[in-house]
């Protein structure tokens, strides 16, 4: 997709690389990539940045402790909540997968091969300082955990971060047929099903004003539409606080 053909306020066409594609209702869930699709298709601008996130992969060098067959029964785990901490794990394949809430500056001019590139101060496996600081927080928790692995791998990728850690799901307020459902700040797949769900809402025409009926087991609840709405003001004093 190279840009948008617009008549009245309505994108009638995209325009890609193999020709015109004509449509009714255009929905942007590019995520770290939305703000730069929002911009080429004359929309608004995204409040949306995208941070370097990295996971670290650990994998059993003691057969007595943990098996490589019983990694998938691990529970996925949070190390400790607060200041310097917030390392997870979580079953992957025959490894461990590691995360942790680190800070990384905001990279909106990214290119594609920056996804895949691991900074320096990263790289190191199993013993730079980040791999380190990492198991360390699991070693709290779980010592036995921590010494019958090795972190063996590591890969890294973009968070799609709104100011508050909460999506952006709503009208566009340039284009009229532009749906943005962007910015879950690490939190895309626990909110897939109400994402789309609220996608199905708006461009059906529910009222956006109006308060939005949940499914089945959610039927005594409601969720307002200007919760995530792209232009809503951004109430830091309800940030979401425990994003890893």
């Amino acid at each position: 997709m190279i840009g948008a053909h617009i008549s009245d306020d309505h994108i009638v066409a995209l325009n890609t690389t193999h020709g015109e594609i004509e449509c009714d209702w255009v929905v942007n869930a590019a995520g770290a990539w939305s703000p730069r699709v929002s911009r080429s298709l004359g929309g608004m601008d995204l409040r949306i940045s995208p941070l370097k996130r990295y996971l670290w992969f650990l994998s059993t060098r003691n057969h007595e402790v943990v098996a490589p067959n019983k990694w998938n029964e691990l529970p996925m785990t949070i190390y400790g909540m607060g200041a310097g901490r917030g390392v997870y794990s979580r079953p992957e394949s025959s490894s461990l997968m590691l995360g942790w809430a680190h800070e990384t500056p905001p990279e909106p001019n990214f290119v594609d091969a920056d996804q895949d590139l691991v900074e320096p101060m990263f790289a190191d496996i199993p013993m730079g300082d980040r791999a380190v600081a990492l198991m360390s927080q699991v070693a709290d928790f779980s010592p036995v955990l921590a010494e019958c692995g090795a972190v063996t791998s590591i890969t890294c990728g973009y968070y799609e971060t709104t100011p508050d850690h909460n999506p952006m799901i709503g009208f566009d307020d340039r284009v009229a047929n532009l749906v943005h459902a962007a910015g879950f700040s690490g939190h895309g797949l626990m909110h897939a099903p109400i994402t789309a769900l609220l996608v199905r809402e708006i461009i059906r025409g529910v009222d956006t004003e109006a308060a939005v009926s949940l499914p089945v087991p959610f039927e005594q609840h409601t969720l307002s539409l200007r919760t995530f709405a792209p232009n809503r003001p951004i109430n830091l004093d309800k940030k979401e606080h425990l994003v890893i």
